[in-house]
């Protein structure tokens, strides 16, 4: 049976968004987003791993009871409401990485661990490696077991060409080269330890943004496809009309009076930011209260 990513009705039918389109359109959208950051072979290779996992049984079951494709009179039947976001399909991806490059030199781990992060994390967000209390959070996820992230049953279910290019980028020299040069990059331009770590990270949530963005358009442009091409189809954004908008409906607010302090503060916020737009560019802090 041919594993589904996502499905959607279409007049009255169901239409199935295959696994395998879906990952290598992820990781065509993540390499095109992450070539802004020079890592476009690091963003290829997380788009292939990121939905690994649901090459699964679990969630085939899961999916397919969902949409109508399994039947309760079937064995395979699940009830879809309660599991929902239960079934883990980020753990897969990510482990396939680490357990590649488990032996490798620290430099090049460092560069792949950054990889399953952004893997492990496609759902849940990033997590820390080590959380305040010096627990290598990182290993307990990666340490996690077969059965419950599915690990050998969706690399033996995985198409054979996927698999095939996933381990061509593993073992090219391509991608660890990219990332030891952002590395090197941030070295040479930075003095500040403090900074390193700064943009260091940094790069990791660039890196992490590009694949979030890309699962979710490829998610859209499958889930409402009308949608999506009225808006791909849509001419330059149009800035000027964006900020008319915007300045209408703060001097809406207005008009309508402020509600609570709270509402005086964010004026007061908002008017400082415009004020300071005028200046030359550069780094500015805004301290403001929460929600402000």
């Amino acid at each position: 049976m041919t594993a589904i990513a996502h499905s959607r009705i279409e007049k009255d039918v169901r239409v199935d968004h295959k696994l395998k389109d879906h990952l290598y359109n992820v990781a065509s959208l993540t390499s095109e987003n992450a070539k802004k950051i020079d890592l476009p072979k690091a963003g290829e290779l997380i788009g292939l791993l990121h939905d690994l996992g649901k090459y699964s049984k679990a969630f085939q079951n899961y999916i397919g009871s969902a949409t109508g494709n399994i039947n309760q009179d079937e064995d395979e039947y699940v009830d879809a409401g309660i599991l929902k976001g239960k079934i883990d399909h980020s753990t897969a991806g990510a482990k396939y990485i680490w357990k590649r490059i488990a032996n490798e030199m620290p430099a090049k781990q460092a560069v792949f661990q950054i990889l399953s992060i952004c893997i492990a994390g496609h759902h849940s967000g990033l997590i820390d490696c080590i959380d305040p209390d010096g627990n290598n959070v990182f290993k307990k996820r990666m340490d996690k077991s077969n059965d419950k992230c599915h690990f050998d049953e969706v690399i033996s279910h995985a198409d054979n060409d996927l698999i095939n290019k996933i381990n061509e980028l593993i073992s090219g020299e391509e991608l660890f080269f990219e990332g030891a040069s952002l590395f090197r990059r941030i070295n040479k331009e930075f003095k500040n330890e403090l900074l390193k770590k700064f943009h260091a990270g940094f790069a990791v949530r660039m890196l992490f943004s590009c694949l979030i963005d890309a699962d979710r358009t490829d998610t859209a442009n499958f889930m409402k496809p009308q949608f999506f091409s009225n808006l791909e189809s849509k001419k330059q954004i149009d800035w000027e009309k964006l900020i008319y908008r915007l300045e209408n409906k703060l001097k809406d607010f207005e008009s309508n009076g402020l509600k609570s302090p709270v509402d005086d503060l964010r004026k007061q916020i908002a008017d400082t930011c415009l004020l300071k737009a005028n200046n030359e560019k550069g780094i500015f802090t805004l301290t403001v209260p929460t929600g402000g």
